[in-house]
Formats: C-alpha cells, structure tokens, sequence
C-alpha cells in the first residue's frame, strides 16, 4: 500500500467519525435527551388555578397561565416556578421551555422560552391558536433543561371556544 492510499484511506475515517459525531450532536440539539417526566395528577385545573407537577428527586414545577379563564387567540402570560433553586437549570442552554401540544387536534409546533425572573421564578408569553373544536384538549409541556438532560412537567388543560352571542355581532 502506497502513502497516497493510506493518506485517503485516513481522510475518508476522519470525515465518517465528523458525520458520525455531527449526526449525534444534532439529534441532541433537535430532541435532547429527556431524563423524566411527570404528569399533573388528575382534579388540578389550570383554568381555575395553578398546577404543581412533583419530580421523583423531590422537586417540583408549578405552572400558572394567565389571564383566567384561558382564552384563544389571546396574549397569556406564562409563570413557572421551580419548588428549588438549585434545580440545577443548565446556564449553557436556553434553560425553560413551554410547549403546547393539542391532544384531539393537531395544532403544529407552539413554542417559547421563558425567562428568569430569579433563580425559581420564570416567564413567558404564548397565544394558542382557535381550532374547530368547541372543547380543545391540550397539554402545557414545560421543558427544563439541567446538566443531564432535559426535565419534562406535563400539564392537560383544555379550552373552551365561545360562539359571538347576538350582542357581539
């Protein structure tokens, strides 16, 4: 084998490792890895009240939505609070995430980042789209990001589309 074949040979392994590890660092980048998640229990209603979603390491999420009933097509304001500071949000990432999925309609990708309003306090703001649903299901996903992996707290809601009454026309 002479130098020149060995020098390709080489060159062609270097370039699969760099795809091989660029593909891996993507897919973290695009769906990091989710560590766990925790569901509200059943009975908590976000358009009443906050909502607290307990992790297994003790520490929990609390989630309120604001203004109250939760409207469509309307500027809400998102407050997480985090039952611990030192819940350890990863300061080399965007930190906290909400996501609103809708559960009997697809409703597409419905994202924001919150902000810190201290090291426990954060918030943001959303507008969930109308659907065609009179009663639309969805769950309020608010994504922490830590050191080693992301902490997911799930949060069903539903919303309620009002008809124009003859008045309002």
């Amino acid at each position: 084998m002479n130098a020149k074949t060995l020098w390709w040979i080489v060159a062609v392994l270097v370039l699969v490792v760099i795809a091989l590890w660029g593909n891996r660092f993507q897919r973290q980048l695009v769906t990091p890895e989710v560590i766990e998640t925790a569901i509200a229990q059943a009975g908590c209603d976000l358009q009443q009240t906050p909502c607290t979603v307990p992790f297994e390491d003790g520490n929990s999420v609390t989630l309120d939505i604001l203004p109250k009933p939760i409207p469509l097509l309307s500027e809400l304001q998102l407050n997480v609070t985090l039952s611990d500071p030192a819940m350890h949000v990863d300061p080399n990432t965007t930190g906290i995430k909400a996501s609103f999925v809708g559960i009997n309609m697809e409703m597409g990708f419905n994202w924001t980042t919150l902000h810190a309003q201290n090291k426990q306090r954060y918030q943001g703001k959303a507008i969930l789209p109308i659907c065609t649903e009179k009663r639309m299901q969805w769950e309020a996903r608010i994504l922490i990001d830590t050191p080693k992996g992301v902490k997911t707290a799930v949060f069903p809601f539903y919303t309620l589309k009002k008809y124009p009454t003859k008045s309002e026309e």
